[in-house]
């Protein structure tokens, strides 16, 4: 399996664009979303998506769904120290309450195997003091906190 993070690109004087940070521990923002693909070819990608008022998870099969200046920006995470005790094996995948009861937006989506988690979530990460950042849930942003399961 391989594991793909899209982010942002910001503008810089030394070389066109920069990416922004993405690693904060065991909390990771991928802000525009994550690609999965599974070892017999299946892609999927998850990524933020409004629903009525409320910012969720939506998972969808095949390739990102992004404007062709976002595909750029994108960096393999798949042998990370947090991703590799999750590939190479089933994964189960939970998903969250839609958001607006009506079938769209996820409030989460799940990747779980044994007691190795990565829970993805619509949100951003306040890193404005390195030390505690701490996370806003419901907005525009794709945010994969790892966890060990109870």
């Amino acid at each position: 399996m391989a594991v793909t993070y899209f982010v942002l690109a910001w503008n810089s004087d030394a070389d066109g664009h920069t990416l922004e940070d993405w690693e904060y521990g065991s909390v990771h923002t991928p802000t525009m979303g994550v690609a999965l693909r599974a070892d017999d070819g299946g892609e999927f990608f998850a990524t933020w998506e409004q629903a009525e008022w409320d910012f969720g998870m939506r998972i969808w099969e095949g390739p990102p769904r992004l404007a062709d200046h976002a595909l750029g920006n994108f960096i393999d995470v798949t042998e990370h120290r947090l991703w590799k005790p999750l590939l190479g094996r089933p994964l189960e995948v939970i998903l969250g309450p839609d958001c607006d009861g009506g079938g769209r937006a996820l409030a989460w989506i799940e990747l779980r195997t044994g007691v190795h988690v990565a829970r993805l979530q619509a949100g951003e990460l306040d890193d404005s003091d390195r030390r505690t950042p701490h996370k806003t849930l419901g907005l525009e942003g794709v945010l994969v906190e790892f966890d060990t399961a109870p």
